[in-house]
C-alpha cells in the first residue's frame, strides 16, 4: 500500500482522547485544523514504534542478561579453582614446614590459632613486620 492510498474507517474517542488531538494540532504548525487523520496516524505510528521497540528491548534484556550471567558464571568457576589450587599449595608448605621444624601437634593448634587471630585483626592487610611481631608473641 502505498503512502497515498488511504481506508476510510470510523474512530470512537472519548472527550479527552478528541481535546489531546487538537492540542497536538494546536502544537503542530504544519498541520491545519482539518487534518486530524494525519495527527492520529502519527499517533498510531508512534505507539506502534514505542510498544515494538519495548518488544525488542524485553528480548535484548533477557539475552543480555543471560549473557552477563554466563560471564559471571565462569568468572566465579575461574576464581573457584584458583582458591583449590592455592589452598592446596598453601597446605603442602605448611606441611613440609610443620614437618622440618618438628612441630608437635599441639605447638601446631597453637600457631595456627595465633594466625587465625592475626588474619582476624588484619582485616585482610598482612604485613610482613605485623608477621614478625606476632611469632615473637
Amino acid at each position: 500500500m502505498n503512502k497515498t492510498e488511504k481506508i476510510k474507517t470510523t474512530v470512537y474517542l472519548s472527550e479527552d482522547a478528541a481535546s489531546q488531538v487538537d492540542a497536538i494540532l494546536s502544537l503542530t504548525k504544519r498541520l491545519d485544523k482539518r487534518e486530524k487523520s494525519i495527527a492520529i496516524e502519527e499517533a498510531i505510528g508512534f505507539y506502534y514504534s514505542y510498544l515494538s521497540g519495548q518488544i525488542n528491548m524485553d528480548y535484548l534484556c533477557g539475552i543480555y542478561g543471560r549473557q552477563v550471567e554466563a560471564i559471571v558464571q565462569r568468572a566465579t568457576d575461574r576464581i573457584s579453582s584458583q582458591l583449590f589450587k592455592q589452598a592446596v599449595e598453601t597446605n603442602m608448605l605448611t606441611r613440609i614446614v610443620a614437618f622440618e621444624y618438628e612441630l608437635s601437634k599441639d605447638e601446631y593448634d597453637k600457631m595456627r590459632s595465633k594466625a587465625v587471630a592475626a588474619v582476624k585483626r588484619s582485616t585482610g592487610r598482612i604485613s610482613l613486620f605485623d608477621t614478625m611481631q606476632d611469632s615473637e608473641e
